[in-house]
């Protein structure tokens, strides 16, 4: 489970840090940063699985990424989270910073390189903390000639090297109780972090397990018109995987239909509280293997995926990812996936909110949900846990994270009079 992230000039934040726990919520007004911890928070769980320049595909690109305000190119992230392994529970802190390329933009634009890395585990097998993998390149990389692949032999070719990391060989280590120094020297991916080129799941075995954990972390901005038309476009690879808008929602229940039929008759009964009438949803599949997505009414009728509401597609999609989550953590030391959903609480009957917590919390208690919200009904939910809400503010180029744990007794005492979400309104939660 993610415990803490600290961010320092991604976008609006400064030497922030904020503490999370299984069940958390952002709020604050528009512009206050909620968006920015989330892409944040995307960023890393991208860069562990594809190169750099390829995570930091937000709006604004690589250009945007660093605080507008800050005359300094170094983006610095760093994550504390505790995960079960075989031999036990195991904290890890991973620390990242970047920087645009010291190189000649490419083609494609500016490029990101690795200025440090470093991931170190503490617990389960390692009795001190241990650091399983550092990298620290140079500013500037150095050139590498090798021997030409064209038909000019006496041409040589030019690589570039941006550093070298240092990894630590597990193998036979962790077992014994005593873990030794024993690290390899490895070339740095161009444009990617070590993290994301590592694989060897005996000598690395440990530091897979972050790996596996943060590149499975899943950012969400559900949209209804997506989800809608989604099922005509190209059907997504990445089995039980749903994408970001939910515009692969039809195929994953499909998927997922077929693998778990008992998990799939939930997603149907969870939908039922908004929309009872569906008893089912089926599928024609087409010549091209292409499932075609219809409901089965509860009178025996038929009807089109597209009639479907605004607010129960995005139900919909919410209970997927509530069955989803409990799925994917019940393997042995498995851990759940750090799921972020920007606003569920768009489209849906105000009643609904606390149905959709209460549901998480039935089927899928090992789940880590990160919600934003400005909703003062969606608010409400957690009041009877402050230390679970972190309150962003807008101060000119910077975002301030203000957890209401520490003010528990003010908060908790004006809620005699008005609810937390009515205490967000009125701007009294400081």
């Amino acid at each position: 489970m993610l415990k803490e992230l600290s961010i320092h000039n991604f976008r609006s934040y400064l030497e922030t840090t904020v503490n999370f726990h299984r069940r958390h919520l952002l709020i604050g007004a528009n512009n206050s940063g909620k968006t920015n911890l989330c892409l944040a928070l995307r960023f890393l769980a991208d860069s562990a699985r594809t190169d750099l320049s390829t995570a930091a595909a937000v709006p604004g690109g690589v250009g945007a990424l660093s605080n507008w305000g800050l005359k300094d190119d170094q983006i610095q992230l760093s994550c504390t989270c505790v995960l079960s392994t075989e031999q036990g529970d195991v904290k890890y802190i991973y620390a990242l910073t970047v920087q645009p390329s010291v190189t000649p933009p490419t083609p494609g634009g500016t490029q990101l390189d690795v200025a440090e890395e470093k991931l170190s585990a503490e617990g389960g097998g390692f009795p001190q903390e241990t650091v399983l993998l550092h990298v620290t390149p140079p500013r500037k990389p150095r050139q590498l000639v090798v021997s030409s692949a064209s038909a000019d032999r006496h041409t040589p070719r030019v690589i570039l090297v941006r550093g070298r990391g240092r990894l630590l060989d597990e193998q036979g280590n962790v077992s014994s109780g005593s873990p030794s120094d024993q690290y390899s020297d490895v070339d740095l991916p161009e444009n990617g972090t070590l993290l994301s080129a590592i694989y060897d799941r005996h000598r690395n075995k440990h530091a897979l397990v972050f790996k596996s954990y943060l590149k499975h972390w899943c950012y969400f901005a559900l949209s209804p018109e997506r989800i809608r038309h989604g099922w005509r476009e190209e059907p997504a690879h990445d089995a039980f995987t749903l994408s970001r808008n939910g515009n692969n929602l039809a195929w994953m229940i499909y998927e997922l239909k077929n693998a778990e039929e008992t998990r799939y008759r939930r997603v149907i009964q969870r939908v039922n509280r908004l929309a009872p009438e569906v008893a089912a949803i089926n599928f024609d599949v087409r010549s091209d293997q292409r499932p075609v997505p219809y409901i089965e009414l509860g009178s025996g009728r038929k009807t089109s995926w597209d009639n479907l509401s605004d607010g129960t597609l995005r139900y919909l999609a919410l209970a997927y990812l509530i069955e989803w989550a409990d799925w994917v953590s019940t393997a042995p030391s498995a851990n759940a996936p750090l799921i972020i959903i920007e606003e569920p609480e768009n489209g849906l009957y105000v009643q609904e909110l606390g149905n959709l917590l209460e549901g998480i919390e039935d089927a899928a208690p090992k789940g880590q949900f990160l919600f934003t919200s400005h909703a003062p009904y969606f608010i409400d939910n957690f009041d009877v846990d402050l230390d679970a809400v972190t309150l962003l503010k807008r101060e000119g180029i910077r975002t301030r994270a203000v957890s209401l744990g520490p003010r528990k007794a003010q908060v908790a005492k004006a809620l005699a009079e008005m609810s937390l979400g009515e205490q967000f309104f009125r701007d009294l939660l400081e």
